[in-house]
């Protein structure tokens, strides 16, 4: 998640892409930086000390019957969905696509 000031501006989810999408190594030193969008407006703001950047590193959590599953995603719909963050481009209709969905629980049930 990114906060300008305590503003959530951005919500994503943890993938295996993690380290391609968010860690970036420039002359030995590690940053972060996700996309265009959230770099420029970033980089475009005068008062960047106000930005703050939260990350997961284990969002696995083991099921009853002992299934791993990325809890992650289903995080950041929620998020995307009740709050709306400004650079969020996807998930808008999401409370309209969960009609449509099964809850996580449903899915694990018919694994």
């Amino acid at each position: 998640m990114v906060f300008n000031n305590d503003k959530l501006i951005y919500a994503g989810y943890y993938s295996t892409s993690f380290e391609d999408r968010w860690i970036k190594k420039q002359n030995g030193i590690y940053y972060c930086w996700h996309s265009e969008n959230i770099d420029n407006h970033i980089q475009k703001s005068k008062d960047i000390e106000r930005f703050s950047i939260w990350i997961t590193l284990n969002p696995y959590a083991k099921t009853d019957d002992g299934k791993i599953v990325n809890i992650s995603k289903i995080i950041e719909d929620t998020i995307i969905s009740n709050i709306k963050p400004i650079l969020n481009k996807v998930g808008k209709t999401l409370k309209e696509n969960q009609e449509n969905t099964k809850s996580i629980k449903e899915i694990l049930k018919s694994i």
